[in-house]
């Protein structure tokens, strides 16, 4: 015999409603029309239904559609109520429904939105925008909300943080208080989710900006559950994160630089606010972060100084090293990564696409010095070139030659040791050869004993003079294991490839 289903189950509860887009949706709208993020000048931004349902042409068309018609609107909690009484009194109420004119819907719901985003509200949403005023040229109300971007986007940030993570707080506040809380899913689990889902799509498509719909990301709900007469009861745990939630999330993670959300939209029918449909357009990773944030240990400057290769192969290159416990508890060397890291990428990058930055510096060197029965190129050409570029960036927080565990690390940035060598003439691709047995890369490993984190740095200069080469190429992260008991030493492997041929003499 098949289980009847009550409750959350059995309403289609995990379906999103119109009136789980919140406040906070319409503040990340406002954000995504700023122009000028920096400003402390009041601002006015025009705002409407038209928004949400930009396929639809105009407001006057959307508000031509809405004419006159109707549609039955549902509240979950009501719902939940009545299931929880007919489950235990073997009763069959009906719960509330109510027929209402999807223009006043629409026009009551967004104005009560606005009033929130002026005045706040009692759950700790603050106020951030200055004002509002509603025009009326269309049956369907429009706004022009008047904001100072600079302030306006920092409290939003606040509120987003404030409304994501109010269930762990309340944990915090009744665990004492209330015998039985239950289980809850935390936003920071629904986030690894999110990002599981873009690992995923953009290995198997390389896209960097894309459309998804919030449906395609998996969403976990902890669910009570009570049978019993052939009738199951489902009801969402306390603690969990719910369907407002579910939408401000990607908006939660723009607002802390995981990525920028361009444009939000709802595909489904103005007609339907009981199940509607919600995509985002986004870059990932972020190239024009509108809040500032600094993620994987770059901040706003930083990352808009990187192209979107670049943050790619930076963002892949952290969190190989994050995911090994390198930064725990130390954010001191994470910053320092992130300083010196971000300054290899580009000089690597530059590399590559300027022969006079090194290659034809390094091929004079070489014709001046290769009758020499002993060259030391890595002592007399490559360690002064970047020790220079590198002084001339940070001072005193480079050394040259400084003793560390018995020898000689050939450069020291702050921690963070930096191994030069050089490789001449050879066929095969660098990258290639570079594994856990990579030689240098063990000598770099002996000087990071203590930051479990080094860098090797190659100036390849390739025998093949037709082998092309690209950024991604010229980074890897060696993992050495010293013992069973310890944690992973990471070393970073960049390569400064001088033997990138003019377009018409590669193969």
């Amino acid at each position: 015999m098949q289980m009847k289903e009550k409750g959350f189950l059995g309403r289609a509860s995990f379906k999103l409603k119109f009136s789980d887009i919140t406040e906070l949706t319409i503040a990340s709208i406002l954000v995504s029309k700023i122009d000028n993020i920096y400003s402390s000048s009041i601002h006015q931004i025009k705002f409407s239904l038209f928004d949400f349902f930009p396929y639809l042409g105009s407001l006057e068309k959307l508000s031509s559609m809405l004419s006159g018609k109707k549609t039955v609107q549902k509240d979950r909690n009501s719902e939940y109520l009545v299931d929880v009484i007919n489950f235990i009194l073997k009763t069959d109420f009906e719960s509330n429904k109510n027929s209402v004119c999807l223009t006043n819907f629409y026009n009551e719901y967004l104005d009560q939105r606005f009033h929130y985003l002026k005045n706040g509200d009692s759950m700790g949403l603050s106020p951030c925008i200055e004002n509002y005023s509603v025009e009326t040229n269309y049956d369907l109300h429009s706004y022009v909300v008047s904001l100072i971007p600079n302030d306006f986007i920092k409290i939003h940030a606040q509120n987003i943080l404030k409304d994501i993570s109010l269930r762990e707080e309340l944990f915090s506040t009744f665990q004492n208080k209330v015998a039985e809380l239950g289980a809850g899913v935390s936003y920071r689990k629904q986030i690894e989710f999110a990002n599981e889902y873009f690992n995923e799509r953009q290995n198997e498509t390389g896209e960097r900006s894309f459309e998804f719909n919030l449906k395609e990301i998996k969403y976990r709900h902890l669910l009570s559950t009570i049978e019993k007469d052939g009738e199951r009861l489902t009801l969402p745990q306390a603690l969990t994160t719910g369907a407002s939630e579910r939408i401000n999330l990607p908006f939660f993670m723009e607002s802390i630089g995981l990525l920028d959300i361009n444009k939000f939209k709802i595909v489904s029918s103005p007609l339907q606010i009981e199940d509607i449909d919600v995509v985002y357009s986004i870059n990932k990773p972020a190239i024009n972060n509108k809040y500032l944030a600094e993620s994987y240990g770059l901040n706003a400057k930083q990352r808009k100084a990187l192209t979107e290769t670049q943050l790619e192969i930076y963002e892949r290159i952290y969190q190989r090293i994050f995911n090994n416990a390198c930064f725990v508890g130390r954010p001191n060397l994470e910053k320092q990564f992130s300083i010196i890291f971000h300054w290899l990428l580009k000089k690597v990058s530059y590399c590559i696409e300027e022969p006079s930055f090194i290659k034809e510096k390094s091929e004079k060197w070489l014709a001046c010095n290769g009758e020499k029965k002993y060259i030391q190129m890595e002592d007399d050409f490559f360690l002064p070139f970047l020790h220079e570029k590198l002084k001339d960036e940070f001072g005193d927080l480079i050394s040259k030659k400084p003793e560390k565990f018995g020898g000689e690390v050939d450069l020291l940035y702050s921690e963070l040791p930096l191994e030069l060598k050089v490789r001449k003439n050879s066929k095969e691709a660098l990258i290639d050869v570079i594994n856990e047995k990579y030689l240098p890369a063990s000598q770099a490993a002996t000087y990071a004993a203590m930051t479990r984190l080094g860098f090797v740095l190659v100036l390849d200069l390739p025998q093949n003079t037709n082998e092309i080469t690209n950024i991604d190429a010229c980074f890897k992260v060696i993992e050495k294991e010293i013992d069973s008991n310890s944690l992973k030493t990471n070393i970073v492997v960049c390569i400064f490839y001088c033997n990138l041929p003019t377009p018409s003499l590669a193969k």
